[in-house]
């Protein structure tokens, strides 16, 4: 195995509750992996890293966290979720992450709210987010 690659989906909480060696919850987050993949004496990638787009119907997601956001087409909602969860990648200092944007063709998917695809034409805000960060992790990783 010469690398490890996750795939990520924070979502609402920044991170999956695992149980720690204590027996208690905790939460591991972006710099939980990276420090994984250090004693293991790997590097890591994200192979996928996404936020889903929840609902008004996703009661516990909006009862825990009601700031979330609907939709990507909102990017005034969306947009500090998706630039808290490129921190989270630039403050741990993820070398290469792939961010999900799966977008089918079929005419059910194009309509849908929470779909996944961020692009230059449908939510320019947010993909300037991205070239932002690149720009961060880039000084971080003195990788210009």
């Amino acid at each position: 195995m010469d690398v490890i690659d996750i795939h990520s989906y924070p979502n609402n909480k920044g991170g999956y509750l695992i149980r720690g060696a204590d027996g208690n919850d905790v939460l591991l987050d972006h710099r939980g992996y990276v420090a994984i993949a250090r004693r293991l004496g790997k590097p890591l990638m994200i192979g996928e890293l996404g936020l889903h787009a929840a609902a008004k119907t996703e009661k516990k997601i909006w009862e825990a966290t009601p700031d979330y956001f609907e939709s990507y087409d909102d990017p005034a909602a969306a947009k500090p979720w998706v630039e808290k969860t490129l921190n989270s990648i630039i403050d741990a200092g993820v070398p290469l992450t792939y961010w999900w944007c799966y977008q089918s063709d079929r005419p059910t998917d194009q309509g849908q709210r929470q779909r996944f695809d961020i692009d230059r034409h449908r939510n320019p805000e947010l993909l300037a987010c991205f070239v932002k960060a690149n720009q961060r992790l880039k000084v971080k990783l003195d990788a210009r």
